[in-house]
């Protein structure tokens, strides 16, 4: 979804912004879309809808048009249409091409419609057409088996708004007609019965927010006017936005269904085995990280130097001074690196994948001789950080392999800390007072050994 105008005004909302604790409404014909769209968008919309179950509400007049038009799409097959068609002479190839872009181009799964393609190719010929039958009766029935709607929509539609009373009805009718601009004046010129549907949905989705005190996600498939100022960019009027916030104090966000789906796959990842090839994980771990950083990760890595003297020694080699303690005081750069990684551990409640960061990072470098300290100096040091992440499953899906993480990671250990380089600025004051004092040690080892031969003549 893109969001426009000035995102200071109060009335408007990112995506994430919303999402937590949003309550999702959905209009009518996206219900209905998961009917008609392919078997792996189909288990998508239905893990978005399990998922998200507690935060949906349907609104009254949702309710009654679904009711009114469920019956119908139970019993449509898809793919009879594009039979009928390919048993039509002349066959009208451009009508069947344009029928697969139907329903967001979902519709048909992509084998279906490379038979399909083929057909035209090779020619229509009676066995190829009852193969193309029967292989779409084996699609319409595995559809119904591993979506079972009937199911999914019992659970869903048990949050259902009040209808307004007679005297409400009659009232938002005369307001409908006197406001031009209303949601859902571009169905006037239906003449129906529903063309009122839209502004009923609307004003129901007010008085939800205004009880419920929480903020709208509105997923509709109507793109037109009376919704969205620009149908290709899919941006939501403002006037609307502005209006739902001066009568609730909340905000809304109006969003196409495909749209929705791909906002929603930040949260839910297709599959475990992949988890690390979503850039949406990779944002949200580091988001856990830029909140980490600099506290907590210091106090694991300069905890863990203390107990290992490995990128001490190192570092003394490469600045050629002797180093008492390395206590970093400030992480200057760090870049957290998702691609290296490997997953050790997966179970039903978390997950632990093995994974790098490579940090840049600040210390004072400090010696003791003689009863004094000495400041050597501040040094940088690049340092490869191997972690585990323990990130643990907020859900994950009966159908599919797609799960939800908890939005912060539950513990990070340091594995091993590799030491890639080095460099300091330190002052030369300090190292000739440590030369000097070298120098009256040595002749103090002398000394003590002349006096302890003459003793023993």
């Amino acid at each position: 979804m893109k969001a426009g105008g000035n995102m200071t005004e109060p009335y408007l909302a990112t995506f994430e912004d919303v999402w937590n604790n949003s309550l999702l409404v959905f209009d009518t014909n996206s219900l209905l879309r998961i009917y008609e769209w392919n078997i792996d968008k189909a288990i998508e919309f239905k893990d978005v809808l399990n998922f998200k179950i507690e935060s949906i509400w349907i609104p009254h007049q949702v309710n009654l048009e679904f009711t009114k038009h469920v019956e119908h799409a139970e019993a449509f097959n898809k793919y009879t249409d594009i039979i009928v068609r390919l048993e039509n002479q002349p066959i009208k190839w451009g009508k069947i091409r344009k029928a697969f872009k139907r329903w967001e181009s979902n519709g048909y799964e992509e084998d279906f419609k490379q038979k399909v393609m083929e057909l035209e190719i090779r020619g229509v010929r009676p066995e190829k057409l009852l193969e193309l039958k029967q292989f779409t009766d084996k699609l319409h029935s595995e559809h119904r088996r591993i979506i079972p709607i009937n199911s999914i929509f019992k659970e869903l539609f048990s949050n259902v708004g009040e209808p307004f009373l007679n005297s409400e009805e009659q009232k938002l009718l005369k307001e409908f007609d006197e406001t031009p601009l209303a949601p859902g004046y571009m169905d006037r010129e239906k003449r129906n019965a529903n063309a009122h549907g839209d502004f009923f949905v609307w004003k129901q989705i007010q008085r939800k927010s205004i009880k419920s005190s929480r903020d709208i996600i509105f997923i509709t498939l109507d793109l037109k006017e009376d919704w969205f100022s620009d149908k290709k960019e899919q941006l939501p009027r403002e006037g609307l936005l502005k209006e739902f916030y001066e009568i609730t104090q909340n905000r809304i966000i109006i969003i196409s269904l495909t749209s929705f789906l791909e906002q929603c796959s930040v949260y839910l990842n297709e599959d475990i085995r992949e988890l690390v090839a979503y850039s949406s994980i990779q944002d949200e771990v580091r988001e856990f990280f830029d909140q980490w950083f600099p506290d907590q990760l210091l106090d694991k890595i300069n905890k863990y130097l203390a107990e290992d003297d490995t990128i001490k020694d190192e570092m003394e080699s490469v600045l050629e001074v002797c180093i008492d303690t390395v206590s970093f005081e400030g992480v200057t750069e760090h870049q957290f690196n998702l691609d290296d990684h490997e997953i050790i551990e997966n179970d039903d409640s978390y997950i632990v994948f093995h994974t790098h960061i490579d940090l840049t990072a600040d210390f004072d470098a400090n010696a003791h001789c003689a009863n004094e300290d000495f400041e050597l100096g501040t040094a940088s040091v690049e340092l490869r950080v191997w972690i585990n992440i323990t990130v643990e499953k907020e859900w994950q899906s009966e159908d599919s392999d797609r799960v939800a993480f908890k939005r912060e990671a539950e513990s990070v250990d340091i594995i091993d800390i590799e030491f890639l380089g080095a460099s300091g600025d330190f002052d030369d004051q300090d190292f000739d007072e440590y030369d000097e004092y070298d120098d009256y040690d040595d002749e103090y080892d002398e000394d003590m050994v002349y006096e302890y031969e003459d003793d023993e003549n």
